[in-house]
């Protein structure tokens, strides 16, 4: 009883049961012309140029981020934020700009849409908001 009650209180203090204890987890929306962005792929980078987590965009342009082998939520940080639009999502080569419905503008790392810090109070990002002349802001 007592080895069960010394598991328990450790498993308390280190955030068992709660999912991993470093993932935040974190929504947010995509939006153009006041409108909502379906089937974009947001994806969030940190020091390498490789993605750490990603969400997809549902019809009304809404995501949750997911860190891939480690579940739903983001490690707490500073990262630069993609978006992808395939055209006919799941269809079209994703290494091709030209299925891109974003031109390509906002899928590289080195130049991303936003940059943002992911805090252990982060939950709801503020709108991802796509601009037609091409710039991008967080509103």
């Amino acid at each position: 009883m007592r080895m069960l009650l010394m598991t328990f209180l450790f498993c308390l203090a280190s955030g068992c049961g709660h999912g991993p204890a470093d993932l935040v987890l974190v929504c947010g929306r995509v939006m153009f012309e006041d409108k909502p962005v379906r089937e974009v792929l947001v994806s969030f980078h940190g020091d390498g140029s490789e993605a750490v987590a990603f969400g997809t965009t549902d019809e009304s342009g809404k995501f949750c981020v997911n860190t891939p082998g480690r579940g739903q939520g983001i490690p707490v940080g500073e990262y630069r934020v993609c978006l992808v639009a395939p055209m006919g999502l799941g269809r079209a080569p994703a290494a091709s700009l030209e299925y891109d419905r974003l031109g390509g503008r906002y899928r590289n790392a080195s130049q991303p849409f936003t940059t943002l810090t992911i805090t252990s109070e982060t939950s709801t990002l503020d709108d991802f908001v796509i601009e037609a002349s091409g710039s991008s802001q967080r509103g």
